[in-house]
């Protein structure tokens, strides 16, 4: 399993080290993190920022992928930062979870290899 965030990345962890990566923050609370399990996919990319989150899965390279879904607004727009602290993007409001499901996705990723049940996906 690999775990690439903001701070670097770390190889061939413990599922009991998981827990410990994904509460690393930057500035204000951000980081990105992405997990691979065996190779290149399956794949997760989470993005938190306070107490928000966003959670992208793709299964294999054919595939477009799904996206979490939260349901706000549409016109609630949601600033998430990719690949540094300082690279900010912008995501639809009702692809935004709580920083809680999205951790919680992240675990059940690492622990079973599936796309997470914990969350509602919309196909991309």
């Amino acid at each position: 399993m690999t775990i690439s965030h903001f701070g670097g990345t770390f190889k061939d962890i413990s599922a009991e080290d998981v827990d410990d990566i994904l509460k690393i923050r930057f500035g204000s609370g951000v980081n990105e993190f992405w997990i691979s399990l065996e190779g290149e996919y399956p794949c997760m990319a989470v993005m938190i920022n306070g107490d928000l989150g966003s959670v992208t899965y793709f299964s294999n390279d054919l595939c477009a992928g799904f996206q979490s879904y939260g349901g706000k607004k549409a016109e609630e727009n949601v600033t998430f930062y990719t690949n540094t602290p300082e690279e900010k993007t912008e995501l639809d409001g009702r692809y935004a979870v709580s920083s809680a499901v999205a951790l919680r996705a992240a675990r059940e990723f690492v622990f079973t290899g599936i796309r997470p049940v914990c969350i509602e996906w919309v196909e991309l």
